[in-house]
């Protein structure tokens, strides 16, 4: 099924099931107590850029940092439709 997608933390070896609809990448690492950098909520956008290892985003907002190629910004971004299996470091 496509719209069942898996989240996979490379640095930290956590992996999680991810629907459509459910939280942000953000906010899932800091559900299970990971303390990826940030600083979006506090008007510093950019800061939570991470490496994407394998698969694709989509965002849900549009991100108005630059991106350099291979990271993704996980305050606003989600596995794409498509991707069986993202992996980030993180």
């Amino acid at each position: 099924d496509l719209r069942v997608h898996y989240l996979r933390f490379t640095t930290s070896s956590f992996e999680q099931r991810w629907n459509k609809g459910d939280d942000t990448i953000l906010n899932v690492a800091e559900a299970h107590g990971l303390t990826p950098d940030f600083g979006c909520r506090s008007g510093s956008c950019g800061t939570c850029a991470v490496r994407v290892t394998s698969g694709e985003v989509a965002y849900r907002t549009h991100p108005t940092a630059a991106i350099k190629p291979g990271e993704t910004l996980i305050c606003c971004a989600v596995p794409a439709k498509g991707t069986q299996t993202l992996e980030i470091e993180l």
